[in-house]
């Protein structure tokens, strides 16, 4: 019955992605074409996800639009990579094997990392939604994610992060 269940769902997000890559092809967001017309480089997303099906939805789609994807299934692992290197963004599940998506977040944070993170959750809580925006998680997508959503998002939060770095710091003169 599970495997009947996630065969379905395989071929339902395979004609779903399709849909949205035809859709995508035809729009144009704006502020994202900003980003990629003033970087040489393809922007960076670490995603850490456990569920197979979800991961190989999100990594298909994305590297369709000239991200590159690192991706790791445990939370420790992702750590290590972003410990050595800035991505532009994280894209973590809660409910990971070993440290959930929010104590990532805690163990990000406290270095001083300011990356954003966008956290997919199968739960809709209003408890994990206050907790990870306290934490300094930047969105919360509720599974099974709008690919479409997702991906405005994520070109939204580097958008605004490539203002902030580009925008020039004005001190107070003695």
């Amino acid at each position: 019955m599970q495997r009947i269940n996630r065969r379905l769902m395989a071929q339902y997000l395979t004609t779903y992605i399709q849909k949205d890559i035809m859709f995508m092809q035809q729009v144009s967001l704006q502020g994202f074409s900003n980003y990629k017309t003033s970087h040489r480089r393809a922007p960076v997303i670490v995603l850490i996800e456990d569920d197979e099906l979800v991961r190989l939805s999100i990594e298909k789609f994305f590297s369709l639009y000239d991200y590159t994807l690192k991706i790791y299934v445990s939370a420790e692992e992702a750590l290590d990579e972003i410990r050595n290197g800035a991505p532009d963004i994280i894209i973590t599940d809660y409910n990971l094997p070993g440290m959930t998506g929010l104590d990532l977040t805690k163990s990000i944070r406290k270095i001083g990392n300011t990356t954003p993170i966008v956290l997919l959750s199968a739960i809709r809580n209003a408890g994990i939604e206050n907790c990870s925006l306290a934490l300094g998680i930047d969105a919360v997508f509720t599974k099974p994610v709008n690919i479409l959503d997702l991906k405005e998002r994520i070109e939204e939060l580097i958008s605004l992060q490539f203002q902030q770095q580009s925008m020039p710091i004005y001190r107070a003169c003695k």
